[in-house]
């Protein structure tokens, strides 16, 4: 008895705050007046895709100077010194492994002409 009360309660709620969808008509004039469409998906995907190469490049650079920290104060340990020669590779390999991607990516641009490195979903075949 109680369980059917209390979904019955929850379905009330649900069905009284659900926000309803309107599908009325929009002025492309005003911006932010339209659904997102393909332009805003693109942006959106575009600006994660940067933020994610940003934030890898900044990750690396702590690493390396959390290395540098780690190094400085090792006191002449020889763990505290490998651990931090390690970090220092690691986060170096990282750097080349970005930079060895995006030039690739502009390799393939300058060789075929399709503009690999900006997120355009409209130009894809299907």
């Amino acid at each position: 008895m109680r369980v059917t009360l209390l979904i019955s309660l929850l379905f009330v709620i649900y069905c009284l705050f659900l926000p309803v969808i309107a599908f009325a008509a929009c002025d492309p004039k005003i911006p932010g007046d339209c659904p997102a469409g393909l332009n805003q998906i693109e942006d959106v995907f575009g600006r994660i895709i940067s933020y994610a190469v940003y934030l890898a490049f900044i990750a690396l650079f702590i690493m390396i100077l959390t290395a540098g920290i780690k190094y400085l104060t090792s006191g002449g340990d020889q763990k505290s010194i490998q651990s931090a020669h390690q970090a220092v590779t690691w986060a170096i390999l990282g750097i080349l492994f970005l930079a060895i991607a995006w030039i690739t990516l502009l390799l393939i641009q300058a060789f075929t002409g399709i503009k690999v490195t900006q997120f355009n979903i409209r130009a894809l075949p299907f």
